[in-house]
């Protein structure tokens, strides 16, 4: 059968299929990657075109085939300049992909987690608390991110005694502190 511009789209007859296009076969059934067609061989054949063809693979799973059809000599360096981009295209997907994953499990593991996490900047606004944060305070996330985190302390000079452990060490650890809730009472 052919399209409406008289390129041949599929065959009945497998007997047209000479054995000089096994590379072509071979492709398909994923015995080779890529193969090349002359102009010689074109000519034996009113199913393949000169030029080049390829396997296409996402993470070692085929999913099609490239072909640049056209004088060997010159599609052959744009083939391969295309199948290079191609395959930079699809590692740039799975690594999206991958980031995406990571993302949803700390998103995960983030909201359930069981502790109070929260997150200022040096001078005091809070950037991320955590579900559990809100559940022990009492306030609604968007009434703390954004805000300064005084009104979660119950004294808040013991932010201060936080900061210089920070700077001394690089870490806190250990450090007692009293919070207040939303309602006036405490929780640590």
């Amino acid at each position: 059968f052919s399209n409406e511009k008289g390129v041949i789209v599929k065959a009945t007859d497998k007997s047209i299929i000479s054995d000089i296009h096994k590379e072509s076969e071979a492709i398909v059934k994923s015995e080779i990657e890529e193969c090349s067609v002359t102009k010689e061989e074109a000519i034996d054949n009113p199913l393949f075109k000169e030029g080049y063809h390829s396997s296409v693979f996402v993470k070692d799973v085929k999913i099609g085939f490239l072909g640049i059809i056209g004088k060997l000599d010159t599609v052959l360096p744009l083939a391969k300049v295309a199948k290079r981009m191609l395959h930079s295209w699809f590692k740039e997907y799975e690594y999206q992909q991958k980031i995406e994953e990571s993302e949803a499990k700390f998103k995960n593991i983030f909201n359930n987690f069981q502790d109070v996490y929260f997150e200022t900047t040096l001078d005091g606004k809070v950037i991320t608390l955590s579900p559990s944060g809100s559940v022990f305070s009492g306030y609604e996330l968007d009434e703390v991110i954004g805000n300064r985190v005084d009104r979660l302390y119950n004294d808040p000079n013991e932010r201060q005694i936080l900061l210089n452990e920070l700077k001394e060490n690089g870490t806190a650890r250990d450090i007692e502190m009293l919070f207040k809730r939303k309602n006036g009472t405490l929780y640590d």
